[in-house]
């Protein structure tokens, strides 16, 4: 498979006869196991003309083939799910449901590309974002079985410019999410990218680079992070010498016959019947751009055929998913529900495992079920992370009656017509939600993710729509919040607790960062307003209000805590948490900035 290859010291050669033999009897116990399941009897009740997929087909023909399955009362639900979708003049999604190995629905809602009215199909490619994620981490996961590479071997041996701090941490942390580097993406703003702008995979490399302190300690909690999948990327192609789309594609999409996948690096890159992705506007739809370039985090692009044939061939056979599902052997398990690039849970008492990309991608396993929900989206508003459980519930409603009782829909409207946000914050931590509690649940506003819980059993609300999941349980003091990470925490109210804390205006600046930031206060406010990546031509201007002696936050995409604060009442220093990264130090400087930062590394 690789000629130009030697394997890695001290791995042996794999005795292939034998391990060929384990793999095919841990499968057909797993085909036993899905096999015997008992099928719906109301999948049963009638059939129609859809799509199937063709479990005896060569490499080369179609996945997706005409036969009779059983679809019609489904359909008609999956169509009432998404009937706000399906107009011509806007973007909408395109989902594919297997049940027993058959694709018994498969429809587009809205268009592909509506300037030029094109219809959604089998045929359309998009990015699949984070979904890229799996397919890397099982392209690492099985040449470390073939002898090729050590998941245990530190990032530092290929990748030796990283700070000190982020050396030590193996390929095995990055896949997951453990290492405590710092995601670029949201430093890359406060260094003063705007959205559009050509941001590299080489300057991103550089801007982490730079970093001095981590983010969390290694090992010690999830943090997802695409930085991370970058980085492994860029260490195996400098580890085997080339490029991991043609690894990709040797090792894993075409021996599936996954003809259109492929690697782009670059978002701008022409393809052939690729979507078009939309903002989501007052105004209306705009053309979006992810303003930046991707590797092992999100660049792999394909059409849904092949997300098909990936989900037949890859997500649906145990043995050969089980060592991505596998802990750590080095650090704690500090998050059971996620492993490399896949997340797990359960929904209505049954299990799953998938993932959710950037866009409004999906791709969903509910294996007691034998049952997968894949989807492209191309609209920003998508609730990707909630939409294939709202699938679920329309294909196996008699689920429901064995789950804790889900909230109304009427939830949104409810909160929305009077229910008051309320800002609590974890002091701990410095982190921010606002809860709004209406008569038939809450809206949890976390950053810009909003949640919907309805109550589900023993006082804990539960995530049944919204752009995040989270749980939720009310205390005498506050609320115990679970914000998706497999970890509870305690947030208070942050109403009129607050010492004389002078705001803590003047200049500021990050050395990890490389740019300015400028802190104003508001005149008859405890609100300041902060001036990120200061300068002729500032980017990013944010009204933080406070909600804490020393912390100030927007509640949706940044907050700013005093770490220590002299007796004099100065503030020498500020931590400041934008989005996914955290705790980026920068220190006071004078008002001529006597104290050079170096501009953002292009």
């Amino acid at each position: 498979m690789f000629p130009n290859l030697e394997r890695c010291s001290p791995a042996k050669p794999v005795n292939a006869a034998c391990s060929r033999s384990k793999r095919e009897s841990a499968q057909a116990q797993a085909d036993r196991f899905i096999y015997r399941r008992v099928v719906l009897p109301e999948l049963r009740k009638c059939c129609h003309v859809g799509w199937r997929v063709d479990l005896e087909r060569c490499p080369g023909n179609p996945v997706i083939v005409l036969n009779p399955v059983v679809s019609t009362s489904i359909s008609a639900r999956i169509d009432a799910l998404f009937a706000p979708y399906d107009k011509p003049h806007m973007p909408g999604l395109y989902i594919g449901i297997v049940q027993d190995s058959e694709l018994i629905h498969l429809k587009g809602y809205g268009r592909a590309e509506i300037d030029h009215d094109i219809e959604w199909g089998p045929g359309v490619r998009t990015r699949i974002a984070s979904i890229s994620k799996q397919m890397v981490a099982l392209l690492l996961v099985e040449l470390a079985r073939d002898g090729f590479i050590d998941l245990g071997e530190p990032l530092g041996n290929m990748l030796p410019e990283l700070p000190s701090f982020a050396r030590d941490a193996t390929v095995d942390d990055c896949l997951l999410h453990v290492t405590g580097i710092r995601n670029d993406e949201p430093v890359a703003d406060l260094a003063g990218h705007t959205q559009g702008a050509e941001v590299t995979l080489d300057s991103l490399y550089r801007l982490a680079c730079r970093q001095r302190t981590p983010q969390r300690g290694l090992g010690q909690a999830f943090d997802y992070n695409d930085a991370a999948y970058r980085l492994v990327v860029r260490w195996i192609e400098r580890r085997l010498g080339r490029p991991i789309g043609e690894l990709l594609a040797e090792r894993l999409f075409v021996p599936l016959g996954m003809d259109s996948a492929a690697m782009t690096y670059d978002e701008h890159q022409l393809l052939a019947n690729d979507a078009s992705m939309y903002e989501v506007t007052d105004q209306g739809f705009n053309h979006s751009f992810w303003g930046r370039s991707s590797s092992g985090d999100g660049g792999i692009s394909m059409n849904f055929d092949d997300l098909l044939r990936w989900y037949r061939g890859v997500l649906t056979n145990m043995s050969r998913i089980a060592p991505l599902l596998a802990p750590s052997r080095r650090t704690p398990d500090v998050a059971p529900f996620a492993r490399r690039g896949l997340f797990r849970g359960v929904h209505r008492n049954r299990s799953w495992i998938g993932h959710a990309g950037l866009g409004g991608c999906g791709i969903f396993h509910f294996p007691e079920d034998d049952l997968g929900i894949l989807f492209f989206g191309n609209r920003s508003d998508l609730r990707r992370h909630t939409l294939p459980f709202r699938v679920y519930d329309a294909v196996r409603p008699e689920c429901i009656d064995s789950a804790p009782p889900a909230i109304s829909l009427g939830l949104e409207q409810d909160v929305a017509g009077g229910a008051a946000l309320q800002t609590f914050v974890d002091c701990d931590t410095g982190d921010i939600v606002r809860i709004a509690q209406g008569r038939h649940g809450l809206l949890l506003r976390h950053f810009a993710q909003n949640a919907y819980l309805g109550r589900a059993a023993d006082g804990i609300f539960e995530t049944v729509d919204g752009t995040t999941s989270a749980r939720v349980k009310q205390l005498a003091s506050g609320w115990e919040v679970d914000l998706g990470f497999g970890r509870w925490q305690h947030f208070i109210a942050a109403s009129a607790l607050y010492p004389t804390i002078s705001v803590p205006a003047g200049l500021f600046a990050s050395e990890e960062v490389g740019a300015l930031l400028r802190v104003e206060p508001i005149s008859d406010s405890d609100d300041i307003l902060v001036r990120f990546a200061e300068g002729p031509s500032p980017t990013l201007n944010r009204v933080l209000a406070r909600v804490a002696p020393r912390t100030w936050s927007d509640g949706e995409f940044a907050a700013l805590h005093l770490p220590a604060i002299r007796e004099n009442g100065a503030c020498p220093e500020l931590l400041v948490h934008c989005n996914t990264a955290r705790n980026i130090r920068y220190a006071r400087i004078g008002e001529n900035g006597e104290r050079r930062i170096d501009s953002f590394p292009r």
